[in-house]
């Protein structure tokens, strides 16, 4: 078994559950977003409902019910393809456009890899990817009544809360 100072494989560091707002979250990472959500004032349900997919079981991590918006959240940068640039052919992608096409109540979908601060996300709509970047301020740039919530400082200060929240020893975000 690979130890932390392993120098040949990579030790995997498991996930801490973390309790926010009632929820137990399944890892500090996914409480972190929650609190980003939160400043933002959007509304929010953690793991809400899963869905029998063509392929598989999937349980989305958040639901925007306002939104009608799935969002899944991953740890680290967002891969990418042999050129260096973002891969959409990701097991979270492909199950992210399935649920899309799949489930009527549902309008679209993000995958967010990292924490706000660093966020690179894609996102898919019935009409399959429509945007890629880094600027949290587009993050739900397709819902037209959110983007000016999602711009400038307000979407920048919300990052800085959700990086800056602690969760250990009873502590509060």
């Amino acid at each position: 078994m690979p130890t932390l100072y392993s120098t040949s494989t990579p030790a995997k560091i498991p996930s801490i559950d973390t309790i926010y707002k009632g929820y137990r979250f399944r890892s500090r990472l996914e409480a972190r977003w929650a609190v980003f959500f939160d400043h933002l004032k959007l509304n929010w349900v953690y793991e809400h409902e899963g869905y029998a997919l063509p392929s598989g079981w999937y349980l989305p991590d958040f639901w925007f019910p306002d939104e009608y918006v799935i969002v899944e959240i991953k740890h680290g940068p967002q891969p990418t393809n042999a050129q260096g640039r973002p891969d959409f052919d990701t097991r979270e992608q492909k199950l992210m456009d399935e649920i899309v096409r799949e489930v009527e109540d549902i309008d679209g979908g993000l995958v967010l890899y990292g924490d706000p601060l660093d966020v690179m996300y894609n996102v898919v709509d019935r009409r399959g990817l429509v945007e890629l970047g880094h600027n949290c301020a587009r993050l739900f740039g397709f819902e037209e009544r959110l983007t000016d919530k999602l711009f400038g400082r307000e979407c920048q200060a919300a990052a800085l809360a959700a990086r800056q929240a602690r969760f250990e020893h009873g502590e509060r975000p």
